[in-house]
């Protein structure tokens, strides 16, 4: 289960700009404009934007739930039973959500397509 928090805390950048490419409310600065009603929100955009700003809150839970976790006294004595080689190469996981926010995520098969990539 710790592993998909830390999954869902990397990809915190994602995201957002899910959110900032797939959000489509009308704004309209003229003297004379007409309120949108709430059913002309609810859009296949708006939801996958909506999903995004649930994991976005997500992530901000569980790096809350992870920072109260290490709360304490780290002095204690520790064994180690498993070392792991872990690589840190932001760079490419920078690359990649960049790269996943190129598709179209008002079709059908780019949904498909970000689902797919994002699960393998």
């Amino acid at each position: 289960m710790n592993k998909i928090k830390l999954f869902i805390m990397s990809f915190w950048i994602f995201f957002l700009l899910l959110i900032i490419v797939t959000v489509d409310i009308p704004f309209s600065f003229a003297k004379e404009f007409k309120l949108v009603q709430f059913s002309s929100l609810i859009t296949i955009s708006n939801c996958i934007a909506f999903g995004g700003f649930i994991f976005l809150l997500l992530g901000g839970l569980f790096y809350y739930q992870f920072k109260n976790k290490l709360k304490g006294d780290l002095d204690i004595p520790v064994e180690i039973l498993k070392i792991e080689n872990i690589n840190y190469e932001y760079f490419a996981l920078l690359m990649t959500i960049i790269s996943l926010i190129s598709f179209d995520f008002k079709t059908i098969r780019g949904l498909i397509l970000l689902t797919v990539l994002l699960v393998i």
